[in-house]
């Protein structure tokens, strides 16, 4: 059986764990499916780890953060991360991309790129995409179908959630997100805050705010003394079934990392679709390119969030309905179709002219 190597930034995720996790929200599921499509080409997908890479066939990295490089702010926590390490006697951790080179491998590797700039900057600078002769990437402007191929963002196949949960009974509005910050320019980070600190002020029975990290330090005196933490009365913890929890609300604030590309459109917005939640959308400049407009509301046609909110509250019970029509004939269209599992795998595949 041929091999192919996965290299990937997250240690919790090696030794083929990624293959293996179930978890409620079904992450991933594209990764599975992946490794088992390939196995019946004859193709066995592992993680890195300690394998060979000289039988391999292909070498996947994923985001640039694999091949050692990291923005200045991660540099601090690596560097302290790796005065634990001598200090325990540990062995240096495993650099395959410089093992790949020394051994002549380049054109056996092909990054593949999940995070947009805000998140992990120089995965969109062209000094390290010339390392390679194959970038998967979502970002449309740079896809020639040459060196630069359109991915998709990794969505697992969910059954639509349509609970019993009325019009009436459903609150307003809810946010499930992380809590980040980044010096990206166009970063949103900083709008879904605002809209949080907004919502939760001026209609405070209205709004719920999920996620991790935002009862967290954000600052060392913070660290030092806790009762300076940011606390935000909407926060009701983090939640292990996002489709069930985004079920309860009849919108969601579904804000992307940063505003602009085209392309960068992640499960967001699906995951809104498939819990029966209507999206407020934020991000991708050509998202009309792909999923029809009368599925969400355009975030960038309001000028504030009060004119967000009051129009929110006038949606009536008939509207929001064509709202749901639109987003199940959007579930059962081809377009759809193109974010799925399948398509992934099939990108893949194609991509890497591997056959049986």
């Amino acid at each position: 059986m041929k091999k192919i190597l996965l290299v990937l930034e997250s240690e919790a995720l090696s030794n083929n764990v990624l293959f293996e996790v179930n978890d409620v929200n079904n992450l991933n599921e594209p990764w599975k499916y992946l490794k088992r499509k390939l196995k019946e080409l004859d193709y066995d997908l592992k993680t890195a780890d300690n394998n060979k890479i000289d039988d391999c066939d292909w070498i996947i990295f994923v985001d640039t953060r694999c091949l050692g490089i990291f923005e200045k702010k991660v540099i601090r926590r690596v560097i302290n991360y790796l005065k634990k390490i001598f200090k325990k006697n540990i062995q240096k951790e495993r650099d395959v991309y410089q093992e790949c080179i020394r051994k002549n491998l380049q054109n056996k590797m092909v990054l593949l790129l999940q995070e947009g700039e805000a998140v992990i900057p120089y995965n969109y600078s062209k000094e390290y995409h010339e390392r390679f002769d194959y970038v998967l990437t979502w970002n449309d402007d740079l896809v020639d179908n040459k060196k630069y191929f359109k991915i998709y963002p990794l969505v697992a196949n969910k059954k639509p959630l349509r609970n019993n949960t009325s019009f009436s009974q459903k609150k307003l509005l809810v946010n499930i997100s992380t809590k980040k910050s980044s010096p990206f320019p166009k970063e949103l980070y900083s709008a879904r805050k605002n809209a949080i600190l907004f919502f939760e002020k001026h209609c405070p029975n209205d709004f719920d705010l999920y996620g991790g990290r935002w009862d967290w330090p954000t600052n060392r005196w913070e660290k030092r003394f806790p009762i300076l933490i940011k606390k935000y009365k909407s926060y009701r913890g983090f939640t292990n079934d996002k489709i069930s929890t985004l079920s309860q609300y009849k919108f969601s604030l579904c804000y992307e990392n940063f505003d602009g590309a085209n392309g960068y459109i992640t499960e967001k917005i699906f995951d809104c679709f498939v819990a029966g939640t209507v999206p407020i959308y934020w991000g991708a400049n050509n998202i009309s390119k792909y999923i029809d407009k009368n599925c969400y509301i355009d975030r960038k046609k309001f000028k504030s969030n009060t004119e967000l909110y009051i129009f929110l509250k006038k949606i009536t019970e008939k509207e929001y309905n064509e709202f749901m029509k639109n987003i199940d004939n959007f579930l059962n269209s081809s377009n759809y179709k193109k974010f799925l599992q399948e398509n992934f795998v099939n990108i893949i595949i194609k991509t890497l002219k591997i056959t049986k």
